[in-house]
């Protein structure tokens, strides 16, 4: 439909969503096509909205289908995007899913110093969701190494900021 309204840049949003989403159902092929070909057709509008979070969701969901290589290349889009924009929203993201890609390919050191750059980001903006995120991964990465001591500290103490709901009277940050 956005297509017919003459919304080419939504269009091209829109392809690249499906893609992701193709992706969560189980549909790998259809899901990599289609989120370079959204990210492609995007490209051709020169608009620069949206561009890191799309480039973040879509090395996301590579790493998941296996393509390490095209999920670092989409990191590299969005963090230099992310510079030239000088917009860090959701920069804690591109390092989370750098540690994934980096310890599925054995460095683990590096995984952990990207999981701890996500982290100390995500505090930098007070993101806590995006720190629960990174520690989670970090958590799961000194649990295969057999400090999920270290790792559950963490990950307690990240929890424990998280008070709505929780009938404490410190709202959440």
């Amino acid at each position: 439909r956005s297509r017919e309204e003459d919304l080419f840049l939504w269009h091209a949003v829109a392809v690249t969503y499906r893609g992701v989403i193709a992706e969560a159902t189980g549909d790998g092929e259809r899901a990599r096509k289609q989120m370079l070909e959204g990210l492609d057709l995007f490209a051709n509008t020169r608009s620069r909205l949206t561009l890191v979070m799309m480039n973040i969701l879509c090395a996301e969901a590579l790493y998941r289908l296996g393509d390490n290589d095209e999920a670092f290349r989409r990191l590299e889009v969005a963090e230099a995007e992310m510079h030239a924009r000088q917009e860090g929203l959701l920069g804690p993201d591109i390092w989370r899913v750098r540690g994934r890609l980096l310890d599925r390919q054995g460095a683990r050191a590096a995984a952990e110093t990207a999981y701890r750059q996500a982290i100390e980001r995500a505090q930098a903006q007070r993101a806590l969701s995006l720190e629960l995120r990174a520690a989670l991964d970090l958590y799961e990465l000194r649990a295969d190494d057999r400090r999920a001591e270290q790792g559950r500290d963490l990950l307690a103490g990240v929890l424990a900021r998280f008070t709505q709901g929780s009938g404490r009277s410190k709202p959440c940050v």
